[in-house]
């Protein structure tokens, strides 16, 4: 089963969308982090959206998104301590993108696995770029704000970043232990909970959302599934808030105290 479709668009803030194979993809507008089988390319094109979509994903490359010259110099530091073959781009702005050779296996948590991945090795990355339908910034793509394009400058042979899954998944279990007995607390018998999660309006929907990812955070809920949570929530009142927006909304609540 071949993972070589993606889904393009010529704006990320675009409702239009095209999937296609990677191999057509145009050297302007974004595409995703991620690639499809050609199934569920199918299945996106019939349902015209892919909203919500949790299935199984892959990249061969892991792709990193940073902001500023400092943090690139940061992440190029990681990449020659660990002999890692690389490719580095211009975003056309003053971020870099970085293309890393690794060892991967499709599945549908290897969004989740490459955050967490990524937060061991690289932890000035942008993170909102790992779900299932991140968009990323095509080489060739001109920058709103500068005209400048993406453009590769620099690409260095050497080692694959090993596959550490196996790490992931106990870490992963370490940190998520499985709640039984007396002291287990449902979320649907939270009170403040409750009083959150009401239909959206209006211009605190933001917040409200906010709230209630910090909420979840302090309920022991995964990012995963708070994630999970905060869609629903958008696609109860058929409000239009990017996956990027809730990500942000997600790092927010888990980094506090």
């Amino acid at each position: 089963m071949g993972f070589d479709w993606a889904i393009w668009k010529a704006d990320v803030t675009a409702s239009s969308f095209s999937v296609m194979p990677e191999t057509e993809l145009p050297p302007k507008g974004f595409a995703t982090v991620y690639r499809y089988t050609e199934k569920d390319a199918e299945t996106f094109n019939r349902l015209g959206s892919y909203k919500g979509f949790k299935g199984v994903v892959f990249s061969p490359s892991l792709k990193i998104d940073v902001d500023t010259s400092e943090a690139a110099e940061q992440v190029q530091d990681t990449l020659r301590e660990h002999k890692l073959s690389f490719s580095r781009f211009t975003t056309g702005n003053r971020g870099k993108h970085f293309l890393i050779k690794r060892e991967a296996k499709e599945s549908h948590l290897l969004p989740l696995y490459d955050r967490w991945l990524v937060s061991q090795l690289f932890p000035v990355s942008d993170m909102s770029i790992y779900h299932h339908v991140a968009m990323y910034r095509q080489p060739g793509c001109v920058h709103q704000k500068t005209g400048q394009p993406k453009k590769l400058e620099l690409w260095r042979p050497g080692n694959s970043i090993p596959d550490r899954f196996e790490e992931f998944s106990k870490a992963r279990t370490s940190e998520q232990p499985v709640k039984t007995g007396s002291n287990f607390q449902s979320i649907f018998g939270d009170k403040e909970l409750a009083l959150l999660c009401k239909p959206l309006r209006g211009t605190k929907r933001h917040n409200t959302l906010s709230r209630i990812a910090l909420r979840l955070r302090r309920l022991g809920q995964t990012k995963e599934f708070t994630l999970g949570i905060l869609q629903n929530m958008v696609a109860w009142t058929d409000e239009s808030i990017a996956v990027e927006e809730l990500c942000r909304m997600v790092d927010w609540a888990f980094s506090q105290e």
